[in-house]
């Protein structure tokens, strides 16, 4: 929506995507200054839309699996110590 350069273009589509319970219907759309002003510069012109900016992402170095250090896994056994509590299902 910051895209769109008009002003009054921005504030029309905002009021038509309010929260359903402030929302106009078609007909007090149809209605509004905003469609009834066929003499203004901002109805029956082209929508304009600014460019995407643009923006510089950082370089990532690449990383190879070959590069990375040897992990070994260990294997912990499961034991009353680590106080794990099971849902008693019947």
């Amino acid at each position: 929506m910051s895209r769109i350069v008009d002003d009054k273009v921005r504030q029309f589509i905002m009021w038509c995507l309010d929260d359903r319970t402030k929302r106009p219907t078609a007909k007090q759309l149809l209605e509004s200054e905003f469609m009834m002003d066929l003499t203004s510069e901002h109805n029956n012109n082209y929508c304009e839309i600014s460019e995407v900016p643009r923006v510089k992402l950082p370089k990532h170095k690449k990383v190879h699996k070959a590069d990375l250090p040897d992990i070994e896994e260990e294997e912990t056994p499961i034991n009353e110590e680590m106080d794990i509590k099971v849902p008693n299902v019947e």
